[in-house]
């Protein structure tokens, strides 16, 4: 059964615009024709994420997750999220802006898939820690670390020691060498 969890929670200036930036344009959808939430949507949003990011099933190892508790950070629309969930994880996804938890919530049930959806902070996530088996999250805001940093401890206590985290790249190149993942 799919689960949201909608919570209200405070957000200072920078993620306040980051939130309207995203209910207004959510991450990707100008780049896919078709109505936002339809099959149609999910399935061209996926084959443009495949297009542009070929080597993320590789870098993100989706298929090494079956039966593991995999937080998807930054969910956005819940490309990973789903991704994960088809590969068998109990997949979780958390991101700022309510739309986006809408949307990734859509996303796997129109993909036919189970997972939760959870509103929230990854600064301050509402979550136990050391309860996920391995992370997903976007590399660190270019206005305080590189580009291309390893994981930061910033999302880090949700998941167990010795997981796995992986951090998706923010890459210009399109070049899988700008990945990075660490164990925590």
């Amino acid at each position: 059964m799919n689960e949201l969890l909608h919570d209200t929670i405070e957000t200072d200036g920078a993620k306040a615009a980051a939130v309207e930036q995203w209910t207004a344009d959510p991450c990707g959808s100008s780049e896919v024709d078709a109505e936002i939430g339809t099959a149609e949507y999910f399935a061209n949003l996926d084959e443009m994420r495949r297009d542009y990011a070929p080597w993320t099933g590789e870098i993100l190892g989706y298929s090494g997750t079956r039966g593991m508790r995999v937080l998807d950070v930054g969910c956005g629309q819940g490309i990973d999220l789903v991704r994960y969930a088809r590969a068998g994880a109990i997949a979780t996804g958390i991101d700022l802006t309510p739309r986006h938890v809408e949307i990734a919530t859509a996303h796997l049930a129109a993909a036919g898939l189970e997972g939760t959806v959870v509103q929230g902070d990854a600064e301050q996530l509402p979550l136990d820690d050391a309860s996920f088996d391995r992370q997903r999250r976007p590399p660190p805001p270019r206005a305080s670390r590189p580009l291309c940093a390893r994981p930061t401890a910033y999302s880090a206590p949700a998941a167990r020691p010795g997981s796995f985290s992986t951090t998706s790249p923010r890459c210009t190149t399109g070049s899988a060498r700008c990945s990075s993942a660490a164990y925590s």
